[in-house]
């Protein structure tokens, strides 16, 4: 099985963790148009500017240079857990984004 590096972005801080012998976080980035794409996770408490960095990632996304495979949300920024998780799938709908998997994580 090939190594992939793993990235893990909260409240629009990305961090990389490269199995061994992947290239790193920094050089898929960096990668030609037919390296693969770095898969994120975004975990954010969905206040004002991480829906933001969220619809910038929904672009990196649809221009093929990561794989946004879910969202995780706090409910310590934006409010109760319903209204962040509406207002996390609400960025995604109109991103254009609706299937990507959006769940209640840790507060």
């Amino acid at each position: 099985m090939a190594a992939m590096a793993t990235a893990l972005v909260m409240g629009g801080f990305a961090t990389a963790a490269p199995a061994t012998g992947a290239p790193s976080a920094a050089s898929a980035f960096t990668g030609s148009a037919t390296s693969r794409r770095l898969p994120v996770i975004y975990d954010s408490d969905m206040d004002f500017d991480d829906a933001s960095t969220l619809a910038y990632l929904c672009e990196e996304h649809k221009l093929g240079r990561i794989d946004l495979l879910a969202v995780t949300v706090a409910n310590n920024g934006f409010g109760d857990p319903r209204r962040t998780l509406r207002h996390a799938r609400s960025v995604l709908e109109q991103c254009g984004l609706p299937d990507v998997p959006i769940a209640e994580g840790a507060t």
